[in-house]
């Protein structure tokens, strides 16, 4: 989740990225930062720095290869394309049916790893590099631990939990093990920064979520579901199978395009009857 640190009153959010990475830009207005929310985002920073630490030495200290590097550069690629709500700064990008394949192929520190690639890109856009060295810190761990703490759930039910059960075949268990996986890292994902946003503006979180993040959930869903089901009809990726993973984020770009043209109607037919 790749998020920036917000000055209090005022807060911007730049950009949620996919299903995956939220980045806040925010506006220096004088006053200081509340200190729940510096005690919140160094908790997350500090939890997030240490997993990712962990993921980098699991990575390249085993056997892992180079594969992960690939939906690692796709992320990349697809953090460069965002929409931007109406009556606020946020802006969401598609889901992050990449990562989902890094945790479900390469583990969950692969996974975290590609993660936060994507809450450093975010980061990049806030004006200052101060502002984009703090708010990569908070973005780069957030993202990182909703990663991997979703990877190491999917680890827990998928082998163990799930195959004691003999009765369920093996496309239930991925199915089920994926939807797991996705509603957790979508809730995860999206709940940290609603509460950053929270702390901030000291706002209600439920209200904040409602109105920012609540509709994202079935992007997020597709994307697991699409990873979980190309795993388990191709050992070897090819360009037919990246084809098809790339169907989910170019529909849930339109989707998600439709919906937000919906809702600055909705604005602005509300400003209409007001006045």
């Amino acid at each position: 989740m790749d998020t920036q640190s917000i000055p209090n009153p005022e807060i911007d959010v730049a950009r949620e990225q996919s299903p995956g990475s939220l980045e806040m830009a925010g506006r220096q207005t004088g006053s200081s930062h509340p200190p729940l929310y510096l005690l919140y985002s160094g908790v997350i920073t500090a939890a997030g720095a240490s997993i990712l630490v962990y993921s980098a030495y699991r990575v390249f200290s085993s056997d892992v290869g180079l594969g992960w590097a690939l939906f690692a550069l796709l992320t990349l690629i697809t953090s460069a394309f965002s929409l931007k709500l109406p009556k606020s700064e946020i802006r969401v990008s598609v889901p992050d049916v990449f990562v989902f394949c890094n945790i479900l192929l390469f583990g969950p520190a692969a996974g975290a790893l590609t993660a936060a690639m994507e809450g450093l890109m975010g980061s990049l856009r806030a004006r200052t590099k101060a502002r984009r060295f703090r708010f990569a810190l908070f973005n780069m761990s957030a993202i990182g631990l909703s990663a991997y703490t979703a990877g190491k759930i999917f680890d827990f039910l998928h082998p163990q939990t799930i195959d004691s059960l003999a009765e369920i075949g093996i496309v239930q268990r991925v199915v089920f093990s994926m939807v797991v996986l996705a509603v957790y890292y979508y809730i995860l994902n999206t709940g940290l920064l609603t509460l950053m946003i929270s702390l901030g503006k000291r706002k209600n979180a439920v209200k904040v979520w409602m109105e920012s993040f609540s509709w994202m959930g079935p992007g997020y869903l597709a994307g697991g579901l699409m990873a979980g089901l190309l795993s388990l009809t191709t050992e070897v990726l090819s360009p037919i199978s990246l084809a098809l993973l790339s169907v989910v984020p170019l529909l849930s770009y339109m989707s998600y395009r439709h919906i937000i043209r919906v809702m600055r109607e909705n604005t602005k037919l509300k400003k209409i009857s007001s006045s």
